[in-house]
C-alpha cells in the first residue's frame, strides 16, 4: 500500500484503544448496581470492541514491516 499514512492509523487506534479504556468503568456501575443485563450487553459489545482493535492493531504492524 504505497502512500499509505501510518501515523493517522495510529493515532486513531490510540483513540479507539483510550475510549475502550475509559469505558471499562461502566461495567462495574453495572455490576454494583446489580444491572446484569447492561453488564452482559456491555461485555459483549466490549467483545467486538477489542476483536476491532486487534484487527486494527494487525494491519498497523503489517503496514509498519512493508
Amino acid at each position: 500500500m504505497a502512500g499509505v499514512n501510518v501515523e493517522l492509523f495510529e493515532k486513531g487506534f490510540q483513540t479507539r484503544l483510550e475510549a475502550f479504556a475509559l469505558d471499562a468503568n461502566d461495567s462495574l456501575d453495572y455490576y454494583q448496581s446489580q444491572n446484569l443485563e447492561a453488564l452482559e450487553a456491555f461485555l459483549e459489545l466490549a467483545a467486538y470492541k477489542v476483536q476491532h482493535l486487534r484487527n486494527e492493531l494487525g494491519l498497523i504492524k503489517a503496514l509498519k514491516t512493508q
